[in-house]
């Protein structure tokens, strides 16, 4: 019982991540970002900082204006990007 207990949020992230990647693929700019942030952070997948890179940059070449901030964060702590402090205030400055 338990362990039932234990798995359920796993499930419902799962479940969740499932949703936004068919939203994400027809296009729906918020589920790229709120999916960019389940691979940041491994919520119902694995770590993918590459994946949420991507899924982050599609996004703010959409329009999605919390993008832009996460992607100055990507520039100043994530391997990807590597640490960039010129490309952080490039991108912190556009988004706000």
């Amino acid at each position: 019982m338990l362990l039932m207990m234990l798995a359920a949020p796993l499930m419902a992230g799962a479940q969740q991540v499932d949703k936004l990647q068919k939203k994400a693929a027809s296009g729906d700019v918020k589920a790229m970002f709120e999916l960019a942030d389940c691979y940041q952070a491994g919520y119902g997948v694995p770590v993918d900082s590459a994946k949420a890179l991507e899924l982050y940059r599609k996004a703010d070449a959409l329009g999605e204006a919390e993008a832009k901030a996460h992607l100055a964060r990507f520039a100043l702590y994530y391997g990807p990007m590597g640490h960039d402090s010129a490309e952080c205030y490039r991108l912190s400055k556009a988004a706000a």
